[in-house]
């Protein structure tokens, strides 16, 4: 199979904006605390605001795309975001500021599982691996240039950053929207509700939950200390300006971003050469001795080193999880998609919450031990290359 590599670009820049915008409020949290009048706490649910619609909407987008038009619902997603984001620019109270989130989780919920299985569609099991470890690379490096951009862009107005995330959202929707025009449908039938919800409840397995339930844990540890950096920064150096310490923090989140670009093309790469069960094992080791050693971090380096190894660790994670999102159930991948990711960010949604619970540094000793529970759950999920392997069948493509 021939990827088509004009759309497979535009698809990683779909999936380049979405955590682009989602994260880049990250370092603004000690800045908008003022702007805004409002306390760090509340700030810090912005996250929890755009993550919970974005959850909930991807249980039914994915599916949708199955049965209907994958482009269409794409682009669309992407035009949503974009008005989120532009709603949050024209923002001058808290309330309105999260209105704008939640639309931006409601576009970005739309699109994301979507354009996972797009890309899916896209690429052969030979070479799916690989294509979805370049998809990681895109998704991180919005993990990372959010931040960064936003941090720097904050010393001119913190609004600047989503008058750029509107703009970008809405001309890759219109690109998107024009490109696709000749894919072809999921399926040629005319398709109706009850078709949606008979996806749905044949898709969902026992070992398909165990694939989200996992997926939830990891994101949520995650995103917790993502939360707390803020914090826990300005409490290590009280005397520095607020504008500083967004520089800084946003510094220290492009670390995991900066890690991501660079790791998940190899992860890819390791996930069809030594299996995609291995590779997850890899990266959620390496994610949760990271995260043990969190509670020493006490200077911009050393954040900068954790943070950094801790990107490792998901991206080896990712480039995996998004493989076997499109090869769980090849014929419904975007409905896998709408579950896996639907679980997956709402343990997003969850990490401020989690963060403000646990508070410091209690947060990094449970962070760990969750991880360390995802490593144990690891053990019962089933590949592809399981349920073929019981049967006597190899297949060097798919493995476990």
């Amino acid at each position: 199979m021939d990827v088509d590599l004009k759309k497979l670009l535009i698809a990683y820049a779909a999936a380049f904006v979405g955590p682009f915008g989602g994260n880049a409020v990250i370092p603004l949290f000690s800045l908008l605390e003022t702007e805004l009048n409002t306390s760090y706490a509340l700030i810090t649910l912005s996250i929890t605001f755009m993550m919970i619609p974005f959850a909930i909407i991807q249980f039914f987008s994915g599916t949708i795309s199955d049965l209907f038009n994958r482009q269409v619902i794409c682009a669309g997603g992407l035009l949503i975001y974009g008005i989120g984001a532009l709603v949050i620019a024209i923002s001058q109270t808290f309330e309105i500021f999260i209105f704008g989130r939640i639309i931006q989780g409601l576009g970005y919920g739309i699109l994301f599982p979507v354009t996972v299985a797009l890309v899916g569609d896209l690429s052969s099991p030979s070479q799916r691996g690989k294509i979805m470890g370049f998809f990681g690379a895109c998704t991180t490096a919005g993990v990372a240039f959010g931040p960064l951009s936003a941090g720097f862009l904050a010393h001119f107005g913190w609004q600047i950053i989503f008058y750029i995330i509107a703009g970008v959202s809405i001309l890759i929707g219109i690109t998107l929207w024009f490109c696709f025009r000749d894919f072809p449908l999921p399926s040629p039938k005319k398709r109706g509700v009850r078709e949606f919800f008979s996806q749905m409840k044949n898709t969902i397995t026992k070992n398909i939950l165990l694939f989200a339930i996992i997926g939830f844990i990891i994101f949520m540890s995650y995103i917790g200390v993502n939360a707390s950096i803020g914090e826990r920064y300005s409490l290590l150096f009280p005397a520095l300006p607020e504008n500083q310490i967004s520089s800084e923090t946003g510094l220290i989140l492009a670390a995991a971003g900066i890690s991501g670009i660079i790791i998940s093309p190899f992860a890819g790469l390791s996930t069809d050469k030594f299996g995609r069960k291995t590779t997850a094992y890899i990266g959620a080791i390496i994610l949760t001795i990271s995260l043990s050693l969190f509670s020493l971090g006490n200077s911009f380096l050393s954040f900068f080193i954790l943070f950094y190894c801790m990107g490792t660790g998901a991206a080896v994670i990712w480039a995996a999880f998004n493989t076997l999102t499109v090869e769980l159930d090849p014929m419904a991948k975007g409905t896998v998609s709408s579950i896996a990711n639907g679980f997956r960010f709402l343990g997003y949604s969850l990490g401020s919450p989690l963060y403000i619970i646990f508070g410091l540094p209690t947060l990094y000793f449970a962070c760990t031990f969750l991880t360390l529970i995802t490593l144990f759950l690891l053990l019962f999920l089933k590949t592809k290359s399981d349920f073929m392997e019981s049967n006597g069948i190899k297949n060097k493509f798919i493995e476990s």
